[in-house]
C-alpha cells in the first residue's frame, strides 16, 4: 500500500508520515487497491486530505483519517458518492439507469423535459 499511495499522492514511499497514513490505509481496506484509491478519493472529497500549494505538498490528520469508516462493500461505495451529486445530477442518473446499461444523454434530456415537476420531485 505504501507504494501506491505515496505515488498517488506524489510523495516520495520512505516519507514517514506517507507510511503511516499508507498503514492506515492499508488497514482500513484490506489492502485492495480499488478501495485504496476509494478511501483516498474519499478523504479528498471530504477535505481530509487537501494540497497545501504554501508547503508543495498532501496534508491530512492522521486521526481524522484514522477514524474514518470504511465501506467494504462496492455497491456502498458508488451509492455513498452518489449520494454527494447535486439533485439534479442523481436525477439524470436515476433516468439514466432506467433507460439501461448505455443511453445517449439526449435521451436524458428528452425524458426529463417530458416529466412534469411533481413527477420529479417524488422521484
Amino acid at each position: 500500500a505504501i507504494p501506491l499511495v505515496a505515488e498517488a499522492l506524489g510523495m516520495d514511499d520512505d516519507d514517514g508520515k506517507v507510511k503511516l497514513l499508507a498503514e492506515t490505509i492499508h488497514r482500513k481496506t484490506d489492502g485492495n487497491p480499488f478501495f485504496i484509491l476509494m478511501f483516498l478519493r474519499s478523504l479528498y472529497d471530504e477535505k481530509l486530505l487537501q494540497y497545501n500549494f504554501g508547503a508543495m505538498k498532501w496534508t491530512w490528520d492522521d486521526d481524522a483519517v484514522n477514524s474514518k469508516i470504511v465501506t467494504q462493500n462496492v455497491a456502498s461505495v458508488l451509492v455513498n458518492k452518489m449520494n454527494r451529486l447535486q439533485g439534479g445530477t442523481q436525477r439524470m442518473l436515476m433516468i439514466g439507469s432506467c433507460l439501461g446499461a448505455t443511453f445517449r444523454l439526449s435521451a436524458v434530456i428528452e425524458v426529463m423535459k417530458n416529466l412534469s415537476r411533481v413527477e420529479m420531485r417524488d422521484s
